[in-house]
Formats: C-alpha cells, sequence, structure tokens
C-alpha cells in the first residue's frame, strides 16, 4: 500500500471514529455534518445509520411508557357510536 493509501485509511477511521463518538452521545446531526464537512445532512445519515439501531428500541421505548401512562380513550374524537 502506498504512502497516501494509508493516510486516506486513517483518515476514514478518524472521521468515523467522530461520528461514532458524537451522534450515540446526542450530538445533532448537524453538528456532526458540519464537523465532518458533508454538504447535506442527509450524506451523514446515510453514511453513519448504523450507529442509530440502538436508537430505535430506545425511542420505542420511549413511546410505550409515554402511550401507557395516557388514557388513549380521551384523546380520540368522539363519534356518534353508541350515543
Amino acid at each position: 500500500m502506498s504512502s497516501r493509501g494509508g493516510e486516506i485509511e486513517t483518515e476514514l477511521v478518524v472521521r468515523a471514529c467522530k461520528a461514532g463518538l458524537r451522534l450515540p452521545a446526542g450530538s445533532h446531526v448537524k453538528a456532526v455534518q458540519g464537523i465532518l464537512g458533508h454538504s447535506p445532512g442527509a450524506m451523514t445519515l446515510d453514511i453513519y445509520v448504523d450507529l442509530f439501531d440502538d436508537d430505535l428500541d430506545a425511542v420505542a421505548d420511549a413511546l410505550d411508557a409515554v402511550v401507557s401512562r395516557l388514557d388513549v380513550a380521551k384523546m380520540l374524537p368522539r363519534t356518534a357510536v353508541g350515543e
């Protein structure tokens, strides 16, 4: 491998570490986008989407907790059924 090839590989590893530490810690995608120099935030999400797998479980758990505390029947529109 050429010296330049090693430099590119090292740069990619450093960039992955920057994203890998910041995104799971809760950094906003736009902030990480700026740090990495991606023009659209979608590029950051596309490249590092695997870092969010655990977030899906956390979001589902949080939604379950909220719904279990709510009286959903009170939030539904009233209908003529049964009136």
